[in-house]
């Protein structure tokens, strides 16, 4: 057999190996999830066995480098004992005993199960797996925007906007605006030991400054989710009524300052009368 034969030989030979061999067709994963869903989540991982042999079928889907669940053929499944909680081991995807557990149905998804999921068709003569992505998220739990006022003098009035959201995650953005119009401000992202994140936006402003009504909005994002909510709060306070929660603000402020400036002379003269 000369090189040309031999060359022709093997690619006829590879050709009708891929033909026949195992075929994912596609690999169905929902993109986003909210956590705790009622909803059932089905993984589904169909494909074709051609003309492969199903000794030893089995097919293995893993979340990241963890195995999620298992099938051999001849076997009833698997989940793993760390995602057994979440998985419907007796959902059959077909009556075709080649296929019949080639899916993964979930049940009230936790936020562990955001990931890259593997979907892996074994046989003893060919091995094929498809991967896709799913991301479980978790909205606020608590959200709000409130307004105080801080004043050291009667001339020094200033307006704070708070915005508060807990309990999210994937990790979240957080944007104050005044009038549609984003503002200066300090924002805070503090991750929590249960994966979730709370956020925290503070915008500071001369309160004699703003001209009422003005409309304030926090708008709160999960990019990976597509999630976004938001609240707002309108500030119609007066010049007057600023001046007077002002004045207020100032005069305890002055009285406190007062009280702090006597306790600390009685401390001394208690002080120097100790022996």
């Amino acid at each position: 057999m000369d090189h040309w034969q031999m060359f022709a030989f093997f690619f006829v030979g590879s050709f009708f190996k891929d033909i026949w061999a195992i075929n994912i067709k596609d690999v169905r994963i929902p993109k986003v999830v909210r956590e705790g869903t009622e909803e059932p989540i089905i993984l589904d991982c169909n494909y074709e066995m051609g003309t492969s042999s199903n000794t030893g079928l089995t097919i293995k889907w893993h979340i990241g480098p963890k195995v999620l669940y298992q099938w051999v053929q001849g076997s009833p499944p698997r989940a793993s004992e760390e995602f057994h909680k979440y998985v419907d081991v007796s959902y059959k995807a077909s009556n075709n005993s080649n296929t019949m557990y080639r899916a993964v149905k979930l049940v009230r998804p936790g936020l562990e199960l955001s990931g890259n999921y593997r979907c892996v068709v074994w046989t003893h003569d060919d091995e094929v797996e498809e991967e896709e992505r799913m991301v479980v998220y978790s909205p606020e739990n608590y959200f709000t925007i409130h307004q105080d006022y801080k004043s050291t003098d009667e001339s020094n009035c200033e307006l704070i906007v708070t915005c508060l959201a807990k309990g999210l995650s994937p990790l979240p953005t957080i944007t104050l605006r005044k009038d549609m119009e984003e503002i200066l401000q300090q924002k805070a992202v503090i991750p929590r030991a249960d994966g979730r994140y709370e956020v925290k936006s503070v915008a500071v402003m001369d309160a004699k400054r703003l001209r009422p009504p003005v409309t304030f909005k926090c708008e709160i994002h999960i990019q990976d989710a597509n999630y976004t909510n938001f609240k707002e709060v309108v500030y119609s306070a007066t010049l007057n009524e600023v001046g007077n929660h002002c004045n207020l603000l100032a005069d305890d402020n002055s009285k406190c300052q007062s009280s702090s400036a006597l306790f600390a002379l009685i401390e001394a003269l208690n002080s120097n009368e100790t022996p």
